[in-house]
């Protein structure tokens, strides 16, 4: 079956309802369309997507699913999938479909980013460190590649690489913005008669574990 799609206009015009947040309305919208083009794939991964975005996974994934067979090559759809389905920890049903958006679109970074994320998931942490460095090479200034990267290395205990790659966090779109000092950032060295500013960053956990190691700085 050959995609049917809608006039781009009305495509967009959901997109900008969405991206407003008015998902509910969005998805109405777009279920109305689809009754217009029932072959249109593109409305079919909208659809999905929005509902992905309202937490329906199981919902978005059968949507996802008609899209791409309406459309086979349908790579975003592939992995939009695939993001879903993790969402739900299906992981091999996710492992399969990123791996079908790579063999459709090879210079795909964010569906090898996220293929590690799942192979991460389920330890099998040298393959999801082959994934994140094949996103990397794609995209070498890929924060989120490189941050998830670190974390694989630094389970293995290879600190060194896991330590300077986990920097790449300040990059990151989910993460705080680096704070900025006239001081310059400690590398390392002695600290004798010198004040170490330690401040911190993340959650109550990882403020108590590393807490501890603040006896081996002075």
């Amino acid at each position: 079956m050959s995609s049917q799609d809608p006039p781009l206009d009305l495509i967009q015009s959901i997109i900008n309802l969405h991206t407003d947040r008015k998902s509910k309305l969005a998805l109405s919208n777009a279920h109305k369309l689809l009754e217009q083009f029932p072959s249109s794939a593109i409305t079919l991964n909208i659809i999905g997507a929005i509902s992905a975005e309202l937490s329906q996974f199981d919902q978005a994934i059968k949507y996802y699913k008609k899209a791409v067979k309406i459309r086979p090559n349908y790579h975003e759809a592939f992995y939009n999938m695939g993001v879903a389905q993790q969402s739900k920890n299906y992981f091999d049903e996710a492992i399969e479909s990123y791996s079908k958006a790579i063999m459709i679109k090879p210079n795909y970074a964010e569906a090898y980013s996220n293929l590690g994320i799942t192979l991460y998931e389920l330890l099998q942490l040298d393959r999801a460190i082959e994934s994140y460095q094949q996103a990397l090479l794609i995209k070498s200034e890929y924060a989120e590649a490189k941050w998830n990267l670190s974390l694989a290395q630094l389970v293995l205990g290879n600190f060194k690489d896991g330590w300077l790659n986990y920097e790449s966090r300040w990059k990151k779109k989910d993460f705080e913005k680096e704070r900025c000092y006239s001081q310059p950032v400690w590398d390392g060295s002695s600290i004798a008669n010198k004040i170490l500013f330690i401040y911190c960053e993340q959650g109550v956990g990882d403020e108590v574990m590393f807490s501890s190691c603040i006896h081996d700085l002075i």
